[in-house]
């Protein structure tokens, strides 16, 4: 299998996405194609001309590389979606599977289930394997975690409930490694694999974990779940409530079996890294 840094080191930026000829270039002799480009969701799900750039994006622009590919005699697509079609929150001791009923809460988890459901139009022209992970961690990373990251450097005590939740991770080089361990091994048509780390965290250990790889002594402030949600509903941040005292599990049982992997463990290296970077 060819490294991560291997195949940086061969890569080929394509500024036009509508580019169909360049693209199909180097998409001849390819055996897979592991797409990972994506527009996310900047404003609210009423903002109608993002809502357009994102499917424009996330949608025809997925369909078009497929199409191509196809053309291309590309034997396989693994296509990155996002456990957000599963949904926002999950139950405590009931993790998302590959095989609950989709339950997308934004416009970013709907366009890629919608992509989903286009991909599936290529059944039996392409081998089709679609990835739903979790919140990527590791060095660069961005978005809430860049600002949590930032947050703990500064001192400021982190909002924590008292009652655990449980969020599960995957780090970038885990993710990257199962992603090329997909594109080169047999697996059935269409299937859909949840991924993620092992080992869920609460929000309290994920500070301590950020906090500790900092030499910081981590600050956190107890609060009850249910004032919090009352706080942040009033706010209008229902989608802050559940990012830190809400519950995201994935069950990964389903691609460990298919590909043969015996743990996925690599949290306490990705935060430390992605601490030490941003």
């Amino acid at each position: 299998m060819p490294s991560l840094e291997s195949l940086l080191s061969e890569a080929v930026c394509i500024e036009a996405l509508n580019d169909t000829d360049i693209i199909k270039h180097h998409l001849y002799g390819a055996q897979a194609v592991i797409h990972l480009a994506a527009k996310l969701q900047s404003g609210s799900d009423r903002n109608v001309m993002e809502s357009m750039e994102l499917f424009k994006t996330n949608v025809l622009y997925t369909e078009a590389l497929a199409g191509l590919a196809v053309e291309a005699g590309v034997k396989k697509f693994v296509y990155v979606s996002s456990i957000g079609v599963n949904g926002d929150e999950s139950s405590i001791g009931k993790p998302f599977t590959p095989f609950d009923a989709p339950n997308p809460h934004n416009l970013y988890a709907l366009s890629k289930y919608c992509a989903e459901n286009m991909l599936k139009a290529y059944t039996g022209k392409i081998i089709l394997n679609i990835v739903r992970p979790p919140s990527v961690i590791g060095l660069g990373a961005t978005g809430s975690f860049g600002r949590l990251v930032s947050l703990i450097r500064a001192g400021v005590p982190i909002p924590v409930g008292k009652q655990p939740n449980r969020r599960s991770l995957i780090g970038v080089r885990s993710l990257s490694k199962i992603l090329l361990q997909l594109a080169e091994t047999d697996t059935e048509d269409g299937q859909i694999f949840t991924i993620a780390d092992d080992h869920p965290l609460s929000t309290r250990e994920i500070a301590c974990k950020i906090a500790n790889s900092l030499d910081l002594t981590p600050r956190c402030i107890l609060i009850p779940n249910g004032t919090a949600r009352s706080m942040l509903t009033l706010a209008s941040k229902d989608a802050l409530f559940k990012q830190l005292f809400g519950s995201l599990e994935v069950d990964n049982s389903l691609l460990k079996k298919q590909l043969g992997i015996i743990s996925i463990d690599t949290l306490d290296a990705e935060l430390s890294e992605m601490a030490g970077g941003v």
